[in-house]
C-alpha cells in the first residue's frame, strides 16, 4: 500500500490495561491485559477505524492486532511492534467498547525535530547545508514537505546531488541530472 507506515508499540508504555477490582477507597489498580486485541481510531469516540500492518511496507494489512499473552517470551500484555499510516492514533483494547488511549509512533520524535527544524531554524538549516556542500562532494536536497524540491544548485556543478523526499524530484529544467543524482524515498 502506498505512502508511510509509522512504527508503534515496544516501548515501556505500550501495554494492554485493566482496571483491577475496586479497593474499599475505590481506588483500583490497574492490571496488564494479555492478549488483548487492539485496534486504531482517528478520534477518542466514533471516528474512523485506522487500518493497521504488521510489516513496515504495510504488506501484512490487518484490522487489530493482539498484545502479548507472554507466550513468545515478552511481559503478557505488551504491544508489539505494528504499523499505520498516520503519526498518532487512539486504540482501543477493548473490543471497540472504549475507553482509548491516545498513542504516538515511535516515530514522534524524529517528527516533532524535523518540523522544529524547518519552522524555527531554516536560516541554520540553509547556513549548515551551505556549509555542507562548500565542503563535501555531495549536495542534499530536501522535499520540504509541500510536494516540491528547490532547484538544483548551480554551486553543485558535476557533483552528485541527494535528492531526499517522499517523491522522486524531476529530472531535467533545472532539478536532477539523470545518471549523476540519486534519489533516497526516505522521510526527509
Amino acid at each position: 500500500m502506498a505512502g508511510k507506515w509509522y512504527a508503534y508499540g515496544v516501548t515501556a508504555a505500550d501495554y494492554t490495561v485493566v482496571a483491577g477490582t475496586p479497593a474499599d477507597d475505590g481506588t483500583a489498580p490497574v492490571l496488564f491485559k494479555p492478549g488483548g486485541a487492539l485496534t486504531g481510531w482517528n478520534q477518542e469516540t466514533a471516528g474512523t477505524q485506522q487500518q493497521l500492518a504488521l510489516d513496515a511496507d504495510g504488506s501484512t494489512l490487518v484490522s487489530s492486532v493482539t498484545s502479548s499473552t507472554g507466550a513468545d517470551g515478552r511481559l503478557p500484555g505488551s504491544v508489539l511492534t505494528l504499523y499505520a499510516q498516520v503519526p498518532s492514533m487512539w486504540i482501543d483494547g477493548n473490543g471497540g467498547a472504549g475507553p482509548r488511549i491516545f498513542m504516538l509512533s515511535r516515530e514522534a520524535a524524529d517528527l516533532a525535530a524535523a518540523a522544529l527544524l524547518l519552522a524555527g531554524n531554516n536560516l541554520d538549516a540553509v547556513t549548515s547545508l551551505n556549509d555542507l556542500t562548500a565542503n563535501v562532494q555531495l549536495v542534499v536536497l530536501y522535499d520540504t514537505g509541500l510536494g516540491a524540491y528547490p532547484l538544483r544548485p548551480a554551486s553543485a556543478g558535476g557533483r552528485c546531488v541527494l535528492w531526499k523526499g517522499p517523491v522522486a524530484p524531476p529530472f531535467g529544467g533545472g532539478y536532477a541530472v539523470d545518471n549523476l543524482d540519486d534519489w533516497d524515498e526516505r522521510a526527509a
